[in-house]
């Protein structure tokens, strides 16, 4: 096959994007929890009940309450179980590594329901040379014609009257090679109308992926629980770019009916860097939504400043303006006042984009000032009228 200029730089980017390091910083956090966990951050000056997802690090004082047990993720993935008395540092549970700056990725696409938007495999690294592909289902389709195209030379294509199918590797892909697969309707709407970037995925090589096999095991041979033991793997996944792997792990734990804010909350992470808002938008509406006690504040704070994201892309700025000024208020009372200033300064970028995108998000409507600016303007620090902290 003959590389189309458009499918070369396409593949280009996400070939460099993917295979790259993860520019990430998974934290310290509370795993694990039954009974009750108290914490004290270092800039606090009393104990607080927190619950899974509460982020620590150096410094930080974590106690189990009543005998509670308390398993705590490590950055580097190992596990720390809280001692059963007194209160520990976590710095001598955990590993502090130097800090890396956690980035928010935000990618346009998966919000128009109108067109068969793929789903998986989508802006991925793929460890296996067989692999389920889905999309979205549209209205009044009948069959959709599923293609999957490499800049290797291959061509596949199946005809399929559900919403998925598995590619089943008789067309073996190349490792480092880019592939779009591409789904198109009867009624001729197809996944190439998606507006989202980088919707393709590359194979890992053998190397890779033996490597990262050995570290899976290792990870399921924990003594966690099932949801725990997903969990660790959803963040492994994540942190090696496994995008696909990451949220079918994570909806798994949905499936099975899982109340715990956490997941829902990385569930919406996931689909933003993929470029799948509205299902971003779902996600992080069901993570507010359980996280409604005060021991989960780091979820909720992590959740509602994801939608604010989600929403600008969505184009509804006010309600993008009240989520920002809702997280920034929890990322001051946890003491994470950096995490607000990017906050700020990535949700103002995310701004910027959209108008390069020509989509006028920030144009004002007959002289009146910009929603969202308006909205956070009393933040004093993340509109265009206040400085930053």
């Amino acid at each position: 096959m003959k590389r189309q200029p458009w499918f070369t730089a396409t593949a280009l980017t996400t070939i460099a994007s993917l295979l790259a390091l993860p520019n990430i910083a998974s934290a310290h956090q509370i795993l694990e929890l039954t009974g009750s966990a108290s914490v004290k951050k270092s800039n606090w000056s009393e104990f607080r009940m927190m619950g899974v997802g509460t982020q620590l690090q150096a410094g930080d004082m974590i106690q189990a309450s009543n005998g509670s047990n308390i398993t705590v993720l490590c950055d580097d993935l190992t596990m720390w179980n809280v001692p059963s008395s007194g209160a520990s540092d976590v710095a001598n549970g955990c590993k502090e590594r130097p800090d890396l700056t956690m980035e928010s990725e935000y990618n346009q696409g998966g919000t128009d329901n109108s067109i068969p938007y793929v789903m998986t495999p989508r802006n991925t690294l793929l460890m296996n040379n067989q692999f389920t592909i889905s999309w979205n289902p549209v209205a009044n389709v009948t069959n959709y014609v599923v293609t999957v195209e490499g800049d290797d030379g291959l061509n596949w294509s199946e005809e399929v009257t559900g919403t998925e199918t598995v590619y089943n590797g008789e067309q073996p892909l190349e490792a480092g090679s880019y592939y779009l697969v591409t789904v198109t309707a009867d009624t001729g709407v197809s996944s190439a109308e998606d507006e989202g970037k980088n919707l393709g995925f590359v194979l890992m090589s053998e190397n890779m992926i033996q490597d990262l096999e050995t570290k899976k095991v290792n990870i399921e041979n924990i003594n966690l629980s099932d949801e725990g033991k997903a969990i660790t793997l959803a963040i492994f996944y994540q942190l090696n770019n496994l995008n696909s792997d990451a949220i079918t792990t994570l909806e798994t734990l949905v499936e099975t009916g899982t109340e715990t804010p956490l997941v829902y909350q990385m569930l919406g992470d996931l689909y933003v860097k993929t470029g799948l808002n509205s299902l971003a938008e779902q996600s992080y509406n069901q993570a507010i939504e359980l996280a409604s006690n005060p021991e989960n504040l780091e979820v909720l704070t992590n959740a509602q400043a994801g939608l604010a994201g989600v929403n600008i892309v969505l184009g509804n700025m006010f309600q993008a303006g009240k989520l920002a000024q809702q997280a920034e208020m929890g990322y001051q009372l946890l003491g994470h006042d950096h995490h607000a200033m990017m906050l700020e300064e990535t949700l103002m970028t995310l701004m910027d984009d959209q108008n390069d995108n020509s989509m006028s998000l920030r144009a004002t409507r007959g002289g009146s000032p910009n929603p969202f600016d308006e909205a956070i303007a009393p933040l004093g620090c993340c509109g265009t009228s206040g400085g930053k902290p």
